[in-house]
């Protein structure tokens, strides 16, 4: 079961969404507000209840010129751990919104107005049961050019100084806006630390040798800390 929250100020709209949602998934729970101070506090409340498991936002909350209410939301949902990567799917009647909306705040997609019903269900569909959100993530690179990963093509982070270089399974990126903590929580945990200077993921490992404190993976050979030593094991033992 999924649980929704609709921020949209045209309540026919809404409702129309809401609509649609139900038919299909008629166990899902659909919570509905039309102003950013109420969004807020459903948000913030629910952290400490049931989570979100996906978010419909109107960019454009009132009738003022330049009102993006959607984007301030937004900006609030990525502030917080448990929201960091839940789906947010926008919804807006122009067209330049939803790019802006994609490249800063992570979201899936975006809705124009006025919604069709096929589309809505289609883009719900790819991003809660396809799980293609679960296993993505967006880095930018050292040229501020983002990059959209899978975590299931990340062979290993290492670490130099304030430098991070991603080795992907055909290629590689280089940034140096994250720590090592930031992937970790970027990531949910999928990357194991093997050492103060490596994140590792444990499905591409080919072997450990666990005299010399080392293990390859994809033909590169990582150290394994002592510090990390027992928490690194224990972690591959039940993957």
């Amino acid at each position: 079961m999924q649980n929704v929250l609709i921020v949209e100020d045209d309540n026919l709209q809404a409702g129309m969404l809401s609509a649609t949602i139900s038919q299909k998934y008629p166990d899902w729970t659909i919570t509905h507000t039309d102003n950013l101070e109420q969004a807020l506090k459903i948000i913030d409340d629910s952290v400490h209840t049931i989570n979100f498991t996906l978010f419909l936002l109107d960019i454009h909350l009132t009738e003022i010129e330049n009102d993006k209410n959607g984007y301030a939301i937004a900006k609030h949902l990525r502030g917080i751990n448990v929201y960091f990567k839940t789906p947010i799917l926008f919804l807006t009647s122009v067209s330049g919104d939803g790019h802006y909306a994609m490249s800063n705040f992570h979201c899936y997609n975006y809705i124009t107005k006025p919604y069709d019903a096929d589309i809505i269900l289609n883009q719900i569909s790819h991003m809660l049961l396809t799980g293609f959100l679960e296993t993505m993530i967006t880095v930018c690179d050292t040229e501020r050019i983002k990059h959209h990963i899978s975590v299931n093509d990340i062979v290993l982070i290492e670490a130099s100084g304030r430098r991070k270089t991603l080795l992907l399974t055909n290629s590689r990126i280089i940034t140096s806006m994250y720590t090592i903590e930031d992937f970790i929580r970027m990531t949910d945990a999928r990357l194991v630390q093997c050492h103060k200077h490596y994140l590792i993921n444990p499905f591409h490992i080919e072997n450990t040798d666990r005299l010399n404190r080392c293990l390859n993976i994809c033909g590169n050979n990582i150290p394994i800390g002592r510090k990390y030593w027992d928490t690194f094991f224990e972690t591959v033992e039940l993957i």
